[in-house]
């Protein structure tokens, strides 16, 4: 003797235009949902990969890797009659103050490329 409630033969009642509603309303939802977590796990991994993967390539002339022994020299226009007073390295900038007979010079120089990126004059107020 068999178990009705374990037949496959027992045909279900239909259900409810209501509860029908319901559930198409629901498959709706999920179906939003989960195309949100896959978007936003799609973007999560884009991210992740372009951090990895796309890092710019630093040029010779421009990373501080030197054979050992070899030195970088730039001879960088000195006024007659100036003396330093001040140097400070701030990252890849050495920033130079100069005192001349006109007055400060500040120069901003790259420390990679040994430029000079910007000059400053302070004139004396004679």
């Amino acid at each position: 003797m068999t178990d009705p409630r374990f037949d496959d033969d027992v045909p279900e009642k239909p259900l409810d235009p209501a509860v029908l509603r319901v559930q198409d309303r629901l498959r709706r939802l999920m179906m939003w949902s989960r195309g949100i977590m896959l978007f936003g796990f799609a973007a999560l991994f884009a991210v992740i990969f372009y951090k990895f993967y796309w890092v710019q390539p630093m040029s010779p002339a421009n990373s501080l890797s030197m054979v050992p022994g070899q030195t970088m020299t730039q001879t960088l226009p000195f006024p007659d009659g100036g003396k330093i007073t001040g140097a400070r390295l701030d990252g890849d900038k050495l920033v130079v103050t100069l005192e001349t007979a006109k007055g400060a010079t500040v120069l901003i120089i790259d420390a990679q490329s040994l430029t000079t990126l910007r000059r400053l004059d302070f004139a004396n107020g004679r």
